[in-house]
């Protein structure tokens, strides 16, 4: 049977860890750091496996965060 993960308790905002944005749960890394990442090439699959200390779901919620935050600062229009 698979597993339900609540995406929601992924991403966390802690004012007093990395300046309140948004990072992985229980780890220090921003999803701003993920997302650069991507944006330089990386695939989803090889910054999880560069970073061993993340699950490749934590990967993709961090990129779904961003992605979102992007589309609902765009006004609702994917750049």
């Amino acid at each position: 049977m698979a597993t339900i993960t609540d995406i929601g308790t992924l991403i966390i905002r802690d004012p007093k860890l990395r300046g309140g944005r948004p990072i992985i749960a229980g780890t220090g890394t921003s999803v701003v750091r993920i997302a650069a990442l991507y944006k330089q090439g990386y695939s989803a699959e090889e910054i999880a496996a560069d970073k061993d200390y993340l699950m490749i779901v934590q990967v993709y919620a961090a990129l779904t965060y961003y992605h979102a935050r992007r589309y609902a600062k765009s006004g609702g229009i994917f750049e």
